[in-house]
């Protein structure tokens, strides 16, 4: 593994990638309006099952956003070989601004977000700071779900999460 130096901060890591040897992702975050009807869909015409649902009323922000607002929504996991989607449905979310045209959408940026399953959640985070990164949630444990996670921002904005599981 070779060193390498942030030149902002004049840090010196010898990890080659702070992501260690991720070969494949922990899911992806979909925002919907009704997150039954998706639900179906995806069940339906695609395969998918289930694999956990769950819901937030009036979640403060206690490390969750920065918004002041509180998080009302339904959420839920899942699972086609090994491929992970979390719908989203928000109270107050708001569609896509463009439908039924694959080129259009690819002049929007962004997605709600893409996780990435790691080792050590806390290590990561320590190099991804060391690298001048900007963490958007401090690590934190979900026993319920089986995860410790925390999110970072690329440098436009995207939201990226890392997750590791625990027991």
């Amino acid at each position: 593994m070779k060193k390498m130096t942030n030149s902002k901060t004049k840090t010196t890591s010898t990890m080659e990638s702070p992501l260690g040897t991720v070969t494949r992702t922990h899911h992806l975050g979909l925002s919907v309006r009704d997150i039954d009807a998706s639900i179906r869909w995806y069940e339906e015409k695609l395969g998918f099952k289930v694999t956990k649902r769950f819901a937030f009323e009036n979640l403060s922000d206690a490390g969750v956003t920065t918004r002041e607002e509180r998080i009302d929504g339904k959420f839920a996991f899942l699972e086609l070989n090994g491929f992970n989607i979390e719908m989203i449905a928000l109270k107050d979310s708001v569609p896509f601004p463009y439908k039924g045209d694959p080129a259009a959408k690819a002049y929007m940026h962004g997605l709600a977000h893409l996780c990435f399953t790691v080792d050590n959640v806390d290590e990561v985070i320590e190099e991804l700071k060391r690298r001048d990164v900007e963490i958007t949630w401090e690590p934190a444990s979900f026993p319920d779900l089986g995860i410790r996670r925390s999110t970072f921002s690329d440098f436009e904005g995207n939201q990226l999460e890392i997750v590791e599981y625990i027991d």
